[in-house]
């Protein structure tokens, strides 16, 4: 994830590299090292830059940025990674499913931990970080169950409306500043392609187009992030790299 005003990066490291229990770790573009805030996976920095939501296990906690201590919310689910915050940074948009429950959006009050479900049951939810957030925190826009994109009512009170101009597979990268249009693309295509799109008409531009210097192997971007002003951006590069041997002498 990206901070408010782009300086600061949010990132995991898994594997090898983050040991057995995966490391969270935030960097400053103006800092030689990044610097480790927790043990897990790191989902999305509020817009506060006081807190991160993040993944222990199939457990939600709420990591500080600086001075404080880590909060697990007492709230029953199976919960995808990849949530984001809403503007007031203490409410949470996450997919998953509750208890005797199919896969929906769900909006956690992180103080209160109390859960409302915005979306009907078995919406899609095929990749990571497949939300965005209106500038106001009234609206969530996610998967349908038909992969396209819909406005969900951050409060549950009302029906969800469909996003005109959205292509089958496609997922919010951001929603603008000014509250007019939608950025989207597809997780699964390469180059990944980042459309903007009007939501008063459903039309759509081109805004920037993703690949990385080195795709040798790269079968994926995602989550791409941006700021709401759309100056500052980052994505994650999947790649798969072997080795191919020669044998010579065989008999």
């Amino acid at each position: 994830d990206l901070s408010s005003d782009g300086r600061t990066i949010l990132f995991n490291e898994t594997r090898e590299g983050g040991g057995e229990k995966s490391g969270i770790y935030l960097r400053r573009l103006d800092t030689p090292a990044a610097m480790k805030i927790a043990d897990g996976f790191g989902d999305a920095l509020s817009p506060d830059g006081r807190l991160v939501l993040t993944h222990s296990g199939n457990r939600l906690v709420i990591v500080p940025t600086g001075s404080g201590e880590a909060r697990e919310l007492k709230v029953a689910g199976a919960f995808d990674l990849g949530g984001i915050w809403l503007s007031d940074s203490k409410r949470v948009v996450v997919g998953g499913a509750l208890p005797g429950k199919g896969y929906q959006i769900h909006v956690i009050d992180t103080l209160e931990e109390k859960i409302v479900t915005i979306s009907p049951e078995t919406v899609w939810g095929g990749t990571t970080r497949a939300f965005a957030a209106s500038p106001d925190g009234r609206f969530v826009a996610g998967p349908t169950k038909d992969e396209l994109i819909a406005r969900y009512p951050a409060d549950g009170s009302l029906s969800a409306v469909a996003v005109a101009g959205v292509e089958k597979g496609e997922v919010p990268v951001q929603w603008s500043a000014d509250g007019l249009s939608l950025f989207v693309y597809r997780p699964t295509a390469m180059p990944a392609r980042v459309f903007r799109i009007n939501l008063a008409n459903g039309t759509r531009e081109l805004w920037k187009e993703f690949v990385p210097m080195d795709p040798a192997g790269v079968y994926k971007i995602t989550p791409i992030v941006a700021t709401a002003d759309a100056t500052a951006w980052a994505y994650n590069a999947l790649r798969t790299t072997s080795d191919l041997y020669v044998a010579q002498g065989l008999k």
